[in-house]
């Protein structure tokens, strides 16, 4: 996955370090993450899965549509040192896969794990129903405009 170098600090400095099962969406153009809104959902500290707030992220990606920014994939952090994706994240992943157009056939699912805040990436895709997930490093780029 490849990722301007601003959004990665700001991926990194905005995860809390004491609340695992937070995250947020990712943006692009030109198969690079260029954008990430974090989902503000901070209310329940004793959460043990990450539930994305849908409604804020779908009107993030209406306005992103229209200034050409394409939907990357979600991010996520992990309790502490764990860095795979669960069984209950994969579920999710392929239910968000299965609903996307024919022209969107892989996305990112980046997990931050907890306290080290290291980000390990995995690029997810359907093989007709079967979800496959690959670690697919981050790779940090100049940002750059558009």
């Amino acid at each position: 996955m490849k990722m301007v170098k601003s959004v990665y600090k700001k991926i990194l400095d905005n995860v809390p370090t004491h609340m695992p099962e937070t995250g947020g969406m990712l943006g692009g153009q030109d198969g690079t993450v260029t954008k990430v809104v974090f989902d503000g959902k901070d209310d329940d500290f004793r959460r043990c899965h990450y539930t994305p707030n849908v409604t804020m992220l779908n009107s993030c990606l209406v306005e992103w549509s229209e200034s050409g920014i394409e939907f990357y994939g979600l991010f996520h952090t992990h309790f502490y040192g764990v860095s795979s994706l669960s069984k209950g994240d994969e579920i999710y992943i392929k239910k968000i896969l299965e609903a996307m157009p024919q022209s969107k056939k892989e996305l990112f699912f980046p997990i931050i794990v907890l306290p080290d805040k290291k980000i390990i990436s995995y690029r997810c895709c359907l093989d007709g129903s079967n979800l496959v997930v690959a670690e697919d490093p981050v790779m940090c780029v100049a940002d750059f405009e558009k």
